[in-house]
């Protein structure tokens, strides 16, 4: 378990945890992949989400409504997660 979580604080989000003997070490591991697993779903989403922007910015006649749409949907997906002010990063 030691190992996953090193992994996810890397920003290794396909780890997968091996279950245990022991039922609250069981539960802990399956509560801990499925919190992984739901920070993938928002991350893929946001990213698929920021792939659309990309498109949408190399067309030659911008659709400002579908462009504010994928930005909107992305903005969703990233405001699923609470983060700490202290480690955000901070774009220059």
């Amino acid at each position: 378990m030691k190992r996953a979580l090193r992994e996810i604080g890397d920003g290794k989000l396909n780890v997968r945890m091996r279950t245990t003997d022991d039922e609250e070490f069981g539960e802990i591991t399956q509560a801990l992949a499925s919190a992984v697993s739901s920070i993938n779903r928002h991350v893929a989403a946001a990213k698929g989400e920021m792939a659309q922007i990309e498109t949408l910015r190399q067309q030659p006649a911008v659709n400002q409504q579908e462009l504010d749409t994928s930005l909107t949907n992305c903005k969703i997906a990233l405001d699923y997660f609470v983060t700490d002010p202290a480690n955000q990063i901070t774009s220059a």
